[in-house]
């Protein structure tokens, strides 16, 4: 009951933005250089020689990339928001949009995603500030901006829908992360919290799978307020561990998704629904860092990130490949390891296309961070080159349909309903006594001359049944006698008589053709049955 929706191409929007070093890192040394919208990246001479990636002698010094927005040190909040804003903007259009942090651990991605307010309430365990505290502190994160921004829109957009151009806006909200591979509601209590399964939802016919996870909470929301205070509650969730390069750094991938339906027209039943995922994920780390120092459970947890970060980039880069072409013309589709990691399996729908993808990538101006920060801007320009065809989610609902349905049948009953209302009001009052017993004998005589009618139809159809019976078998008589009873053309003659001449309530084939043909076969024909 889809509309063929209209798509959108695109590619990866990807935003960098440089971290400033810190106190301690002043020493080293910085080695960027932002011009525009172009990085020129300064490889130092150790560096060089142990990436086998980089081979010319040219390259070994300095790298320059290129990206759609590139935000050195000095670049704020507000700056980021206005880089990422455009495709924000898109989920009210009815497009899927996905917002990625990739990096490093340390080098600002869930700074930039929360602020600097929700990362010192965590560092510091003191109480957690409300929206309006985060909204008049300075570098407000991106996700409270986002959330302000859908429902201020949504609130807009009402107001329009009121005046009759549109129809009703619902917000439901879900939070998830992914830790040691493995899927937990944030919305749920910690200590009850159980591993969720990711699952393939395969019901719509002639449609692609979606995929959903089985058990996960989607609250509806009504205001940012309550929308924060969901996300403060499954912020206190996440896995956080102290590492080598800051105190609290995430041990977990985590998802939040806002999805957006609307009820376009609801005579229709059309509705448009689009899904705004923001995802932080966990930085990658070095096993050098630590050396034999790290613990168990810290080798666990790093050894699942990697992975799941090394299974994003291959999907992206099986994603980018472009197609090979078989030696009969035919495009032959290539694999992508969406099943290999949790990961990969929830951001699939994402990743497959039908989405607006804004990956912001951050890294360390610190030389002593340089090959991180490689990986970085590798994995970058392999997303970029990522092609993209959203499509514009609209379909019909249904339940929708299903209540316009009602009532305009209510109205349509009530239409009916008044003129027979008003007629009983003002029709005259109903004969009685001889008027009553005039009318009814009248009736019984009409009934009568009808049911003669019908019994003279009936036995001119019986006469005109027994004459086209007793042709019929005269003619196969006639036929054969120039044909022997056994041939295929008589018992087809006899057949097709015998079908014509019987009562609908008889049986199609008489026992007297059965002991024709048992005669026929050699056996001895059974007695016919006497007359009357």
């Amino acid at each position: 009951m889809s509309k063929p929706a209209s798509s959108e191409g695109s590619a990866v929007s990807v935003v960098l933005r440089v971290r400033p070093p810190l106190a301690h890192e002043a020493q080293h040394g910085h080695c960027t250089f932002v011009d525009g919208k172009r990085l020129v990246f300064r490889v130092s001479a150790p560096v060089a020689a142990s990436e086998r990636n980089i081979g010319s002698a040219q390259r070994s010094q300095q790298v320059e990339c290129q990206y759609d927005n590139v935000l050195d040190i000095t670049s704020t909040q507000e700056d980021v928001w206005e880089a990422v804003s455009p495709k924000i903007e898109k989920v009210f259009q009815g497009y899927n949009a996905t917002l990625f942090t990739y990096g490093m651990t340390g080098s600002g991605k869930t700074y930039t995603m929360l602020g600097p307010g929700l990362m010192s309430a965590v560092n510091d365990g003191v109480q957690m500030p409300n929206l309006n505290d985060v909204r008049r502190s300075e570098g407000q994160g991106l996700i409270p901006k986002v959330l302000s921004f859908i429902f201020e829109r949504l609130a807009s957009d009402q107001g329009t829908a009121e005046q009759g151009k549109g129809g009703s806006m619902q917000v439901t909200m879900s939070y998830v992360q992914i830790y040691k591979e493995r899927c937990y509601d944030l919305l749920q209590p910690a200590t009850t919290a159980k591993p969720l399964r990711v699952r393939e939802d395969t019901s719509k016919a002639g449609g692609p799978s979606r995929v959903y996870v089985e058990g996960l909470t989607e609250t509806p929301v009504n205001n940012a307020d309550t929308c924060f205070e969901r996300l403060l509650y499954g912020f206190t969730n996440i896995a956080f561990r102290s590492t080598a390069y800051n105190e609290q750094s995430s041990r977990s991938h985590a998802v939040l998704t806002l999805t957006l339906r609307t009820v376009e027209n609801p005579k229709t039943g059309r509705v448009r629904l689009s899904r705004l995922q923001l995802v932080d994920l966990a930085g990658n780390e070095r096993w050098d860092t630590y050396g034999q120092a790290m613990s168990k459970a810290h080798a666990r947890e790093l050894t699942t990130i990697n992975q799941s970060l090394h299974v994003l980039g291959s999907c992206i880069q099986a994603l980018a490949r472009p197609p090979t072409v078989k030696r009969d013309g035919r495009l032959a589709p290539c694999h992508v390891p969406y099943r290999d990691s949790i990961l990969t399996m929830l951001l699939r729908d994402s990743l497959s296309g039908n989405s607006f993808i804004v990956l912001l990538c951050t890294i360390c101006s610190c030389d002593a961070y340089q090959v991180q920060s490689l990986c970085t801007l590798r994995f970058a320009d392999r997303a970029k080159r990522l092609r993209l065809q959203a499509r514009r989610n609209e379909e019909v609902d249904p339940r929708e349909l299903l209540k316009e349905s009602q009532a305009e049948v209510a109205y349509l009953r009530s239409l009916v309903a008044a003129p027979k209302a008003a007629a009983a009001s003002a029709a005259p009052a109903a004969p009685s006594g001889p008027d009553l017993q005039t009318l009814l004998s009248q009736l019984k005589e009409r009934n009568g001359s009808l049911e003669g009618q019908n019994r003279d139809l009936r036995q001119r159809l019986a006469g005109l049944a027994a004459r086209e019976a007793s042709e019929t078998f005269a003619g196969v008589l006639l036929a054969g006698r120039h044909a022997s009873p056994n041939s295929g053309d008589f018992m087809r003659r006899a057949r097709s008589m015998h079908r014509s001449s019987s009562e609908p309530s008889l049986p199609t084939c008489g026992p007297w053709l059965d002991g024709g043909t048992r005669s026929s076969s050699g056996g001895s024909a059974p007695d016919m049955p006497p007359d009357g």
